[in-house]
């Protein structure tokens, strides 16, 4: 996949989280694959705490459905599907 725009913007709770998660972090420090930083795990609690999965996800499908996709994207760049990732819905951006 090649990195389309190198500044496109700030990031979301919700993607950081799931970085987060992708790299393997977890508030269960036995859990970790991967080296996470104490404010980390501050920011799991804060996240997991305000934006319940199930919640968020149901938004963002709502929201895929319901609205045009924006303007700056192109045909090919449209979601083509969800990925399961490590027990995660993700948005996945196809990039030809």
């Amino acid at each position: 996949m090649k990195i389309l725009e190198a500044n496109a913007g700030a990031l979301t709770n919700f993607e950081v989280l799931d970085f987060l998660r992708a790299k393997g972090a977890s508030k269960d420090p036995t859990r970790v694959i991967a080296k996470v930083a104490q404010s980390e795990y501050k920011f799991i609690e804060y996240c997991e705490g305000r934006f319940p999965d199930e919640e968020v996800t149901k938004i963002v499908e709502l929201v895929t459905k319901t609205l045009p996709p924006p303007p700056n994207m192109k045909q090919k760049e449209m979601k083509k599907g969800d990925e399961e990732s490590n027990g995660h819905k993700i948005m996945q951006l196809i990039v030809v």
